[in-house]
């Protein structure tokens, strides 16, 4: 998922300049639209963040808010229509910290991610990253100025657990860290995990389908299937599966059938039997008791169009320990001991101890046991 999509609800924090555009213009999921000849009071106007000329040493900096934090994959510096200003060179880097913090709290914590390096102008400047720590914010540095126009911050999100406790949770959405990991059209049915989502496919034989890895191992509570705002082309009827063996977890790959859904298959559970699907209808369902699952599977008949999907529920015991376990080994160093020092009441040498020897799942299991 793009860590940085301003639908899903990322941000920028602050940016040193922008003169010639707007530094929110980054984070818009739409592709830049360039329309040569426009011009305004103070030059051509563009799509993106571009800053002034520099006549004063230094560089220039945006810092942004991903929409959930996460542990990145890759980077694209998108300068597309930035063909003779763009930066000469970027650099990214990631933070991670507690609450809401302002730009001055996290001045100590930038760590380096992506090295600094020559960028293409009207490109998709596309690099992978590999560290595997968890980010809440990324700082883009360009060299020593110029202009961007889309920064996307490709990962995959680490929610914290603490949200998942004592609450029923949406376990779909992808801000959480569920994913749609195969089906018959995954890209476009990625939107259904989304806040405003809407998944409208195209005109083809046989009914759509959607595996869907949820945000842990939980036992689900209700169904909410949206198709407001589909007046003319929702699918008719839809049911949805429920996968209640533990397989796959461990590597977060599907290991299951290969078009999982087949009734005959005794993993499977019912979540919602086939019902009619009513344009411009929000359908809500609640779950009957059963066995903890960790993945979904949705099929709808005939092609056609489905609204956001959410799945409400509490995550079970080893869910719970799972998605800890993941979501601490991934916080970088101060992060980890801001939590160790506000939720674990550990004092400076219990937290030194716990970071410098490696016993992090010690102290996991205190935050899940209290």
């Amino acid at each position: 998922m793009n860590l940085a999509s301003r639908a899903l609800g990322a941000g920028v924090v602050w940016a040193d300049d922008e003169l010639f555009g707007a530094k929110e213009d980054l984070l818009l999921d739409v592709p830049a639209r360039v329309v040569p000849g426009r011009y305004g009071p103070k030059g051509e106007l563009v799509d993106g963040w571009e800053t002034r000329r520099r006549r004063t040493p230094g560089h220039d900096r945006v810092v942004v808010r991903l929409a959930t934090p996460g542990v990145v994959t890759a980077v694209d510096i998108d300068t597309t229509g930035f063909a003779g200003n763009p930066p000469v060179d970027c650099m990214v880097e990631g933070a991670g910290a507690e609450g809401h913090p302002g730009v001055e709290d996290l001045e100590q914590r930038w760590t380096p991610i992506l090295a600094r390096g020559p960028v293409r102008g009207d490109a998709h400047n596309l690099r992978p990253v590999s560290d595997p720590r968890r980010w809440t914010h990324v700082r883009l540095s360009i060299f020593p100025d110029g202009g961007v126009a889309r920064l996307r911050v490709v990962g995959d999100a680490v929610p914290d657990p603490c949200w998942f406790d004592d609450l029923t949770p949406d376990l779909a959405a992808a801000t959480s860290g569920a994913a749609v990991v195969a089906g018959s059209d995954p890209a476009g049915a990625a939107a259904l995990l989304e806040p405003f989502g809407r998944w409208l496919t195209g005109r083809r034989a046989g009914p759509d389908w959607a595996l869907i890895r949820l945000a842990g191992t939980a036992h689900l509570r209700a169904v909410e299937v949206d198709t407001t705002g589909l007046c003319l082309d929702a699918s008719t009827d839809l049911a949805l599966w429920g996968w209640s063996d533990q397989r796959g977890w461990s590597d977060q790959r599907w290991s299951g059938p290969a078009e999982p859904g087949d009734a005959d298959d005794p993993g499977w559970v019912p979540l919602a039997p086939p019902f009619p699907l009513r344009p411009d209808t929000p359908h809500r369902f609640r779950v009957a008791a059963g066995p903890p699952v960790t993945w979904a599977r949705l099929t709808a008949r005939p092609q056609a169009g489905i609204g956001r999907l959410r799945l409400r529920g509490a995550l079970s015991a080893e869910g719970r320990a799972r998605l800890g376990v993941r979501w601490f080994a991934a916080l970088p160093p101060e992060q980890a001991a801001d939590v160790l020092r506000q939720r674990c009441g550990l004092d400076p040498e219990q937290i030194a101890h716990v970071l410098g020897r490696g016993a992090w799942p010690e102290a996991v299991r205190w935050l899940i046991e209290g």
